[in-house]
C-alpha cells in the first residue's frame, strides 16, 4: 500500500502538499486536544497523544512527509504562552526528528504494521515508544532550562517525564 500511495505523491506535487497540510492540521489538533481535555502539559508530558500521531503517518505514508510535523509542531508551539519563534522551532524540529527517527529505526527492522511478529512488538516499544522519544524529551528539556522556564536543578525530573 505504501508503496503506491507513494508513486501517487511523487507523480503529483498538490498531492504531496495536501497530504503534508492534513499531517500538520491532525498533529497540531491532536496537540490542542492534549492539552485542553486531557489537561496535559505542553511543556512537558510523559502522554503527547500527537507524537503517535506522528509517528503513524510517517510509517504509513512514508518520512519525506516530515514536514506536515515540522508546521503542525511549529503551530502548536507558537499558540503557547510561553512561545517565541526560536523555542517553536526548535521544539517543532524535536518533535519531527522523534518521529522521523522512530520510523527510520523501524523500517531498518523491516518492521510490519500488522505487529504479527514479536520483532514487530518489540520494535515499536524500543525502538519508537522509548528510544525515539528520548530525542525530543532530552532537546524540550535542555530549552526549558536555556530559557528559563525550568531550572537547572529540575532537568532530570523534567528529562524522566517529558
Amino acid at each position: 500500500m505504501q508503496t503506491k500511495l507513494l508513486n501517487k505523491i511523487k507523480g503529483s506535487p498538490w498531492r504531496y502538499f495536501l497530504l503534508v497540510g492534513a499531517i500538520a492540521l491532525i498533529y497540531f489538533w491532536a496537540s490542542e486536544f492534549a492539552i485542553s481535555t486531557l489537561t496535559l502539559s505542553s511543556e512537558v508530558s510523559p502522554i503527547w497523544p500527537a507524537a503517535g500521531i506522528a509517528q503513524v503517518a510517517l510509517l504509513l505514508f512514508g518520512r519525506q512527509l516530515w514536514p506536515g510535523i515540522a508546521i503542525g509542531g511549529f503551530l502548536f508551539s507558537m499558540s503557547t504562552p510561553s512561545a517565541n519563534i526560536a523555542t517553536a522551532f526548535i521544539s517543532a524540529s524535536a518533535r519531527t526528528l522523534q518521529a522521523w527517527t522512530g520510523t527510520y529505526l523501524l523500517q531498518r527492522i523491516n518492521f510490519s504494521p500488522g505487529l504479527d511478529r514479536l520483532k514487530d512488538v518489540l520494535g515499536i516499544v524500543w525502538l519508537a515508544a522509548f528510544g525515539s522519544t528520548l530525542i525530543n524529551s532530552t532537546i524540550d528539556s535542555i530549552i526549558q532550562c536555556l530559557t528559563g522556564l525550568a531550572s537547572w536543578n529540575n532537568l532530570g525530573t523534567i528529562w524522566g517525564t517529558g
